[in-house]
C-alpha cells in the first residue's frame, strides 16, 4: 500500500465437513523472520503498536533531552542487576489494556509497570522469560561503573529516564540513551551514544501477561548514535465478522480491512487467528504482511512476486508445540512438504497439491500422521516443488 492506502481484502471460510463449523476470529500478533530496519519502520503487536524512528524522513526527529543536567533526579541504583523502587510519574499513562502511574527502572535497560525482578538474559519479545509490563530501550546485562548514573524528570505531559554513560559487562560502552512516555500514550527512544555497542541486546516491549509486545531488534546491529524511535497504537488491521456458523457445504466471507493512517514506509506485521470446532485444526494462524512504500502500489503486485523456490527458516526455533514453515514458489507448481525424524522416516505430509506463485506457511502442530504428539527432538523438513528439493533442520523441545 501507499502511505494513506485503504483497502478491504475478502477471503471465505468453507465448511467442507458433515457439522455445523464455529468458528471466531481475531487480530493477533505475528513475529516474523528478521527484516531489513533501514526502511525506519514496522509493527505490530496485537494490541495494534507500530513504531518509527529518525532514519524514516517522514519519523520522528532525534531531538535529546539531557535531564543529567541538574533539571533531573538521580536514582539510586548502581553495579549490575539491580531495580529502583516504585518511581511515581504524575499522570495515567495508559499501556496495552492497563493504567500505570508508576514505573521501576533497572540498571540493566529497561522500565517495568508490574515487576521488582531483574533479568540480564535478553530474549526476544513477547516471552514469559522476560520482565513483564516493560519497555525495553537497551536490554542488555549492563553495569554501572564509576561515572554512570541513572536519572528522571516529570513534565506535566510527559515522563524521562535516562541512562547515562552506562557499560556492557563484556566491557562495551559507554552508552547514553533515553525514554519518554507521553500521557497519550506514546513511547519515544533516544540514543544519544551507543559507543562501541556490542549487538547482543533487545529493544521493544511487552504487556504484564508477557503474550503481548514486539520486539524492534533482537540481537541484531541496528541502534546507532543520535537515533530517536517512535512507538504508537495505530490499529491499522482489522477483521470482520468476529464469529459465525458455517452449515455444512456452506461458506462464510470474511473481510480484512487494512488502513495505512499516513504510515511511515516500511513492513507491518500481525496474524489472522481462526479458531474452530475443526478437531484436526482448531486454530489456524494467517500472517499479515503489509508493505507501505511511496513507490509500489496495488497494482505492482506482480512485480514482488517469488523469483526462485525458497524454503525459509522455521520460526519460532525451538519450538513447543508448534511452528511456522514459510516458502515461496515462482510458478503454478505441484508441491510437497514433508517432515522426517532423524532416521529419514516420515513423519507428516503437511501439503501435498498444486499451488500458484506466491508466498505460502504452514503450520506443524509436532503430531504425526495420526495426529499424535512426537517427542522432542531434531526433525526435517522438506519442500519439494516438481523436480526441486530444499531440506532444513528444526528442534522440537516440550
Amino acid at each position: 500500500l501507499q502511505e494513506t492506502d485503504s483497502v478491504d481484502f475478502l477471503f471465505s471460510i468453507e465448511n467442507v465437513g458433515a457439522g455445523d463449523l464455529d468458528f471466531t476470529t481475531r487480530i493477533v500478533n505475528y513475529s516474523p523472520p528478521a527484516l531489513d530496519k533501514t526502511q525506519g519502520g514496522g509493527g505490530s503487536d496485537a494490541f495494534g503498536h507500530v513504531w518509527t524512528d529518525s532514519d524514516d524522513p517522514n519519523g520522528p526527529p532525534f531531538n535529546w533531552i539531557d535531564i543529567s543536567d541538574g533539571s533531573g533526579t538521580q536514582i539510586p541504583i548502581s553495579g549490575s542487576n539491580m531495580i529502583s523502587n516504585i518511581i511515581s510519574f504524575g499522570f495515567s499513562f495508559p499501556f496495552y489494556d492497563d493504567h500505570y502511574s508508576y514505573l521501576r527502572v533497572c540498571t540493566n535497560g529497561w522500565i517495568s509497570f508490574t515487576t521488582f525482578s531483574t533479568t540480564y538474559n535478553n530474549t526476544d519479545l513477547p516471552n514469559l522469560l522476560a520482565p513483564k509490563g516493560m519497555i525495553a530501550p537497551l536490554w542488555d546485562n549492563l553495569i554501572f561503573q564509576t561515572g554512570s548514573n541513572a536519572y528522571y524528570r516529570k513534565d506535566p505531559d510527559k515522563f524521562i529516564v535516562q541512562w547515562d554513560d552506562v557499560y556492557s559487562v563484556s566491557g562495551f560502552g559507554p552508552y547514553t540513551f533515553e525514554m519518554i512516555i507521553y500521557d497519550n500514550g506514546d513511547i519515544i527512544l533516544q540514543y544519544e551514544n551507543l559507543n562501541n555497542i556490542d549487538h547482543a541486546y533487545t529493544v521493544g516491549m511487552q504487556n504484564s501477561a508477557a503474550n503481548d509486545g514486539f520486539a524492534i531488534a533482537f540481537n541484531e546491529s541496528y541502534l546507532h548514535d543520535e537515533l530517536a524511535i517512535k512507538i504508537m497504537r495505530k490499529s491499522w488491521v482489522s477483521v470482520t465478522p468476529t464469529f459465525g456458523q458455517i452449515d455444512p457445504g456452506g461458506n462464510e466471507s470474511i473481510q480484512v480491512r487494512f488502513r495505512t493512517e499516513n504510515f511511515s514506509e516500511g513492513n507491518y506485521w500481525a496474524g489472522l487467528e481462526i479458531n474452530n470446532n475443526d478437531p484436526n485444526e482448531s486454530t489456524v494462524l494467517i500472517p499479515i504482511h503489509m508493505i507501505v512504500s511511496g513507490m509500489v502500489g496495488l497494482t505492482d503486485q506482480a512485480e514482488i512476486l517469488p523469483d526462485q523456490v525458497r524454503l525459509l527458516q522455521n520460526y519460532p526455533n525451538p519450538f513447543n508445540p508448534s511452528t511456522n514453515i514459510s516458502f515461496q514458489i515462482p510458478e503454478k507448481s505441484m508441491v510437497r512438504m514433508i517432515v522426517y525424524n532423524p532416521l529419514g522416516q516420515v513423519v507428516k505430509i503437511l501439503l501435498d497439491k498444486e499451488l500458484n506463485a506466491g508466498e505460502y506457511q504452514i503450520i506443524w502442530d509436532s503430531t504425526n500422521q495420526f495426529s499424535q504428539s512426537v517427542p522432542s527432538g531434531i526433525y526435517f523438513y522438506e519442500l519439494k516443488v516438481d523436480n526441486l528439493s530444499q531440506i532444513k533442520k528444526m528442534i522440537l523441545l516440550h
